[in-house]
């Protein structure tokens, strides 16, 4: 359900959203995923310096981290991005 937050085409949002990572400041901007493969480090402080750290740590839309098929498919989309 990512695309709650990042709407296609530019799978991006003009919304501030609370993504649950900073507890003293939660809003920002919904980055676009067009060409995301290509733009690390990601998250709002450059923590996560891969892809593969960014599936680690951020899962808004779920109480669960994603399966290993959910996470390789996500992989495989971004990267497609």
């Amino acid at each position: 359900r990512c695309d709650t937050c990042h709407t296609p085409p530019d799978y991006t949002s003009r919304a501030l959203r609370d993504v649950g990572l900073d507890p003293t400041s939660t809003r920002y901007s919904v980055p676009a995923l067009r060409g995301v493969s290509r733009s690390s480090p990601y998250l709002h402080d450059g923590s996560a310096s891969t892809l593969d750290d960014l599936l680690d740590r951020h899962h808004p839309s779920h109480d669960e981290p994603p399966t290993p098929k959910e996470r390789s498919d996500l992989g495989a989309f971004l990267e497609s991005l």
